[in-house]
């Protein structure tokens, strides 16, 4: 006997879309970034690393999107690091490139940062992030 596979019963929720939107657009960001044809005022690490990081966020937001086990957590911690990132260095690490930037760069990196965030607590708290998949048998 062989065991049909199962029909997905659920479909991701519009919180969720909104997480998996944002994770692709920023992994395209980095990849892009990565291999030169973006340009960015805060590239403050290798060609090679952001391109690395823009694949970890596409697949994260894959993994999402299909709803496989155990993908929320690496997504939280994807969106923490971008949170807290940029943060850490411009007002601990290295104060003086923040006062470099230019006030467009600040707001983006600022709205960034924020919507990266309130990411973080709609993982965390919205239950559930996927909705049943009505199909009328």
């Amino acid at each position: 006997m062989t065991s049909q596979p199962k029909e997905a019963t659920t479909i991701p929720g519009p919180a969720l879309s909104l997480v998996v939107g944002w994770l692709t657009f920023r992994g395209l960001a980095w990849w892009l970034t990565g291999i030169g044809w973006l340009n960015s005022p805060l590239l403050l690490s290798t060609p090679l690393l952001d391109g690395l990081v823009g694949f970890m966020c596409l697949a994260i937001a894959r993994q999402l999107w299909v709803g496989t086990p155990g993908s929320v957590p690496p997504a939280i911690l994807i969106l923490l690091m971008h949170t807290t990132l940029h943060f850490y260095l411009l007002i601990y690490l290295r104060p003086e490139i923040w006062l470099t930037l230019e006030a467009w760069t600040k707001v983006q990196v600022l709205i960034e940062s924020g919507t990266a965030a309130v990411l973080v607590l709609i993982l965390l708290f919205i239950r559930p992030l996927r909705r049943p998949l009505n199909i009328a048998e």
